[in-house]
């Protein structure tokens, strides 16, 4: 679709990352899948040329916008997305609720809502939103990221036995996803479930996953979001069953003093 030139009935569309496949589609034209895999390997040039171009672009389409008077939704995502990649979250967030009342059954809008609140530690609002998402039914592939993400915040936020409900619903006997199987694993250790969680940890390393390290890294986040007794848990039982790290008693001893 690349080859099409930008004239005639031909037009890129959207302020960031135009498209032609709008235009294709209104001249009735069909879109075929290309059984050749094109792929994009611009991040390989210098990072600070990229970012530059990243904002460059960002302040283009805001402009673009700006003067259309835009009313596509999707203009207004992609600007999240850049906007969200260059850490102008709370920008992000004001583009994606323009996105959500042009279109309020788009899963990816919710979804990404929620990465944006996720970033700026707020769980209880990226919850939500998580939750929105995988209500509205995404694809296969948004489907898994929104439930592993969803799964994740309520145990940010308190509630692991439902991460345990929701995960094991959602993969019933498939134990091949190692972030599934992982955030089983966390959440059966902050619930002091060892013997469960210490089954799901071994499974991990026998896919090669770096348990403990992970373990480790998650007990931090939970410190950072005052969970400190979950915290507490996970490192114990990490610890009593064979997944620890050179850190983890450090950890332990800093926490329980938060905890009690």
């Amino acid at each position: 679709m690349r080859l099409f030139p930008n004239g005639g009935r031909f037009r890129f569309e959207y302020a960031l990352h135009e498209r032609i496949e709008p235009s294709l589609i209104k001249a009735g034209i069909e879109i075929r899948k290309c059984e050749i895999p094109v792929h994009h390997y611009g991040n390989f040039v210098n990072r600070s040329k990229t970012d530059f171009r990243a904002a460059q672009n960002y302040e283009l389409g805001k402009k673009k916008s700006a003067e259309r008077g835009e009313r596509n939704f999707m203009a207004y995502y992609e600007l999240a997305i850049q906007g969200a990649e260059l850490g102008k979250y709370e920008e992000a967030l004001q583009y994606l609720k323009k996105v959500i009342a042009l279109k309020p059954d788009f899963p990816k809008a919710y979804q990404t809502m929620g990465n944006t609140y996720y970033n700026l530690g707020r769980y209880e609002k990226a919850l939500s939103f998580y939750k929105k998402a995988f209500e509205l039914k995404p694809g296969q592939r948004d489907a898994r990221d929104t439930i592993l993400m969803y799964a994740t915040c309520e145990m940010l936020t308190g509630n692991a036995g439902k991460t345990i409900s929701l995960i094991e619903t959602f993969i019933g006997d498939d134990m091949s996803f190692p972030q599934a199987v992982l955030l089983l694993a966390e959440a059966n250790f902050c619930l002091g479930k060892k013997e469960k969680g210490s089954g799901l940890a071994k499974k991990l390393k026998e896919m090669n996953f770096d348990a403990p390290q992970s373990f480790m890294q998650f007990a931090k986040l939970l410190a950072s979001a005052g969970k400190f007794r979950y915290a507490v848990s996970l490192l114990e039982c990490s610890m009593d069953t064979g997944f620890a790290t050179d850190e983890m008693p450090a950890l332990l001893t800093e926490y329980r003093k938060k905890a009690d």
